[in-house]
């Protein structure tokens, strides 16, 4: 270990002696972080996540209902790419998994945070 990690993972710092070229290696991790989180491979994830996730308490529905339009409003309007890939992970959750539907959305608004930081 060369120093203490900054704890920033897009900062390009590394804090070892890579026995790769150090400018091969972070553009290769450059390049997995934006796969990762690339609007295609985010929601696939989200989508395998709700396969297995059992909601712990349903809220009422009329909150449940309130809640979710307003984050599909928001998400809609910030989204910068991937309205494809959201609109169908949201069709799929409510087809498949409705009870899953606040957790869906509330993923489908971090991924405005990845999307802007990943970039």
């Amino acid at each position: 270990m060369l120093k203490t990690s900054s704890g920033i993972s897009q900062d390009s710092t590394i804090n070892f002696i890579p026995k790769l070229d150090k400018t091969v290696l972070i553009a290769g991790y450059n390049d997995l972080i934006k796969k990762a989180y690339s609007p295609k491979f985010y929601f696939e994830r989200l989508t395998n996540f709700l396969k297995y996730y059992e909601p712990a308490r349903i809220a009422p529905l009329n909150k449940r209902i309130k809640s979710s339009i307003l984050k599909v409003l928001f998400i809609q309007k910030h989204l910068p790419k991937g309205k494809m890939h959201f609109w169908k992970f949201i069709l799929e959750t409510l087809l498949k998994r409705p009870k899953c539907l606040p957790v869906a959305l509330d993923n489908s608004v971090l991924y405005l945070h990845f999307d802007k930081v990943f970039s």
